[in-house]
């Protein structure tokens, strides 16, 4: 079984069981929004990092989480449409709870066209399709808009502290760790 696939249907199960639990009202679409957010966050942090990792530790988990960054990524992406799934549904069940359509909403939408985007080319055919350089720019370049988008996200952790700011300052840390490594590299 893959990873993306089983990261896809224990996600499912468990969003099934606390909306059983909570309701499929308000409170319970919120509560499966912020969780699937969450482990989303914990999946792209995992292939963000990857290369960051192996380079510093080179150790045999992190040998093993590079080999594997391609499926950590699409579980990432199967992840986000659960996420995107459970947003429609809190539109369509509970609108009032639910923000505006401003900018966040539009960047959110950037985001999930990356993500599909990313999805779409992590194969070796289009590997070899876009070529090399073309590749890892469109890799590089979606992965830091995701990050953005995360950083973003959970920038009113700052006000509201709690989690969010908890997951604020690990966006920050996994960016400075991944541009200190990069940069000690380009320096050997």
């Amino acid at each position: 079984m893959s990873l993306t696939f089983l990261v896809a249907a224990l996600e499912s199960i468990l969003v099934a069981m606390g909306l059983a639990i909570l309701g499929p009202n308000a409170e319970g679409l919120h509560w499966a929004i912020r969780w699937t957010g969450r482990l989303s966050l914990l999946l792209f942090l995992s292939a963000f990092l990857a290369s960051s990792l192996q380079r510093s530790l080179h150790r045999p988990w992190t040998a093993a989480l590079l080999r594997r960054r391609r499926y950590v990524g699409l579980a990432f992406a199967a992840s986000q449409f659960i996420h995107l799934a459970l947003i429609g549904l809190a539109y369509r069940r509970a609108p009032a709870t639910m923000g505006p359509l401003d900018f966040a909403f539009y960047g959110g939408a950037v985001g999930y066209f990356f993500t599909g985007l990313l999805a779409l080319t992590s194969n070796d055919r289009a590997f070899h399709w876009l070529g090399p350089k073309r590749w890892r720019l469109l890799h590089a370049t979606g992965m830091g808009v995701l990050w953005l988008i995360f950083f973003v996200t959970y920038l009113p952790g700052l006000r509201e502290g709690g989690i969010p700011l908890v997951l604020l300052l690990v966006l920050g840390l996994a960016l400075v760790f991944k541009l200190t490594v990069k940069f000690a590299a380009r320096k050997r």
